[in-house]
């Protein structure tokens, strides 16, 4: 079974397209989970979610009254899941059919491969695809699907893969553990990475799996400079636990994990 944990914090419209598209491109709903959690939102998002749970049948759920962030909100989903694959999925991210099998083929085909991401027209790193050239659903299908036949079974190392939708095994989870709670937001995907990097495994994209990402949903809505506080919070703790020094780090280069992950695994 698949099981797929989806964090939400208001963005109703958001969670409504990401949900539908799920249904209409992950199978039959007896072979995989929605575990889902409202992360404090005051909109009709939890209208939407308990209204799922009732009539679906896969429907796992959890209600926080309050931001618990994205580390913590993972966790709890992390928690409900029961399926032998997980995969993280933003509730600002659109699914197409051609999502979810390249995923769980590369890592029935790779033992070392810890985390495999889909390619994506927008992210912070060399999963994006520039200049994705596709209007409408209809035309990212198309899009999708091309690509699936161009690049079947490619895979795209990374030093770090994004969160909006990946893909790994629960033995992982159970070996390195939950996301760290430390981090409210951004860098808890490159600890992890990370962490599994240094228990030996390796991330990558999958080339023939393809989602669109609409990119800081929830986070773009904060007020004033919370975002902005957010990020710089949690750097500083991410520098602090593995002792390094970001100041150099350019956007998109995550070389740095290279650097630590030798250097970890000779400690």
């Amino acid at each position: 079974m698949l099981s797929i944990v989806m964090l939400t914090c208001n963005q109703i419209h958001l969670t409504y397209d990401c949900v539908e598209s799920l249904y209409q491109h992950t199978g039959a709903p007896d072979r995989w989970e929605l575990c889902a959690v409202a992360n404090g939102s005051r909109d009709q998002t939890p209208v939407y979610l308990q209204a799922i749970e009732r009539t679906r049948g896969n429907v796992r759920l959890v209600l926080n009254s309050e931001n618990r962030g994205f580390a913590a909100g993972v966790n709890m989903g992390l928690r409900l899941a029961r399926g032998e694959y997980i995969a993280l999925v933003n509730n600002d991210v659109i699914v197409t059919p051609c999502w979810s099998t390249p995923l769980r083929r590369a890592l029935d085909g790779y033992w070392q491969l810890g985390l495999v991401a889909s390619m994506t027209n927008l992210c912070g790193n060399a999963a994006m695809i520039p200049d994705c050239k596709y209007r409408g659903l209809d035309g990212m299908e198309e899009f999708a699907a091309a690509r699936a036949f161009a690049h079947a079974g490619e895979l795209l190392p990374l030093p770090m893969v994004g969160f909006y939708c990946v893909m790994f095994r629960r033995s992982l989870w159970e070996e390195i553990g939950d996301l760290d709670e430390r981090f409210f937001a951004y860098y808890d995907d490159d600890d992890w990475c990370l962490r599994a990097r240094i228990a030996g495994y390796t991330c990558a994209a999958a080339r023939d799996s393809f989602v669109h990402h609409v990119h800081e949903g929830s986070f773009r809505a904060l007020p004033g400079t919370r975002a902005q506080e957010i990020v710089a919070d949690s750097r500083a703790k991410f520098q602090q636990k593995w002792n390094v020094d970001l100041a150099d780090a350019t956007p998109g280069d995550y070389s740095y994990l290279d650097t630590l992950v030798q250097r970890e695994r000779k400690a």
